[in-house]
């Protein structure tokens, strides 16, 4: 596999982002790939959305297991975004669940799925089916500055978080 190429996914099951602190702010300068050359768009982390209610056993891991397996718009930390985004990842003591919730820079809401609503916001609950039980859960959002995408897989549908529980979960973000 040639690793160096631009948006290349590797297959290795998981990737990390990298988080960085600066002593001073970037100002006017912008961070450069040394590989590409092209600009690295930054999410200040001051920022971030965290949530405030998880269903008992997730737990904070700095692995991504996968992107969005439902799609849309929706960018894997893998590629390049076109704007700042950050996705945040859960395992299930299990380590078999898995929840993602990605933040992203402007709206790119995908209108598919049945309408909900997210502290007052339009969203979108979809589910991924696989032999007619879900597998993946996935709830997109825009706040006005944000797009929001909180997703939820396992390959067992009796672990998996509830429509209500991903809702609730949206909600307490904070």
């Amino acid at each position: 596999e040639d690793h160096s190429q631009p948006d290349h996914v590797c297959n290795n099951g998981g990737a990390a982002q990298i988080t960085t602190s600066l002593g001073v702010s970037l100002g006017s300068h912008s961070v450069t790939d040394a590989v590409t050359g092209k600009r690295i768009q930054v999410f200040d982390g001051r920022h971030l959305m965290t949530p405030r209610y998880l269903p008992k056993g997730y737990a904070r891991t700095d692995i991504l297991a996968f992107g969005n397996p439902i799609g849309g718009k929706i960018p894997t930390p893998f590629e390049t975004p076109p704007t700042p985004a950050w996705t945040s990842a859960y395992e299930r003591a299990s380590n078999r669940g898995y929840l993602a919730i990605t933040q992203i820079t402007g709206d790119v809401t995908d209108a598919t799925g049945a309408p909900v609503t997210v502290n007052g916001h339009r969203a979108y609950l979809q589910e991924l089916l696989t032999s007619q039980n879900p597998e993946a859960r996935s709830v997109t959002w825009f706040d006005g500055v944000y797009t929001f995408n909180v997703v939820d897989k396992d390959d067992d549908p009796e672990r998996l978080a509830t429509k209500d529980q991903l809702l609730k979960i949206a909600e307490s973000l904070r």
